[in-house]
């Protein structure tokens, strides 16, 4: 399988666990304290899951700077990879949807899951008949 797939598959898997812990502590029938080691672990993923992509990319980066390093060789002259900019942009029709951080954005994603989780453990122990509709 291909790195970049690999790479993916975290913040993939880390949503759909998110989706499970998240219906685990929303559900009305759950146990107190099991809603509560839901939303503790929902936080624990949600942290963990920004840790590796953030890992992720800080190699990503350390091998692109080797990859600039290796082309500012002189007997490499000639041979580039990172020649785009701005004109690719405008040929591949980039929008700014497709300009925005992927990374940024998954980031503020697992953010705001992490925080819903904090809402149900903070509403189980404060305020638990907010959670059950009662």
């Amino acid at each position: 399988m291909e790195k970049d797939a690999l790479v993916w598959q975290t913040p993939a898997l880390a949503v759909t666990a998110q989706a499970f812990l998240l219906t685990i502590g929303l559900d009305p029938d759950t146990a107190r304290f099991a809603r509560g080691i839901a939303s503790v672990l929902g936080v624990v993923v949600a942290y963990m899951t920004c840790q590796l992509m953030a890992k992720h990319r800080y190699l990503r980066r350390l091998d692109e700077w080797k990859l600039r390093e290796l082309e500012g060789d002189s007997r490499l002259s000639g041979l580039s990879t990172h020649a785009y900019g701005d004109a690719a942009d405008e040929y591949a029709g980039a929008t700014r949807l497709t300009k925005s951080k992927s990374y940024a954005v998954w980031q503020t994603g697992l953010v705001l899951i992490g925080l819903a989780h904090l809402l149900v453990l903070t509403l189980t122990v404060v305020w638990p008949a907010g959670l059950t509709g009662d």
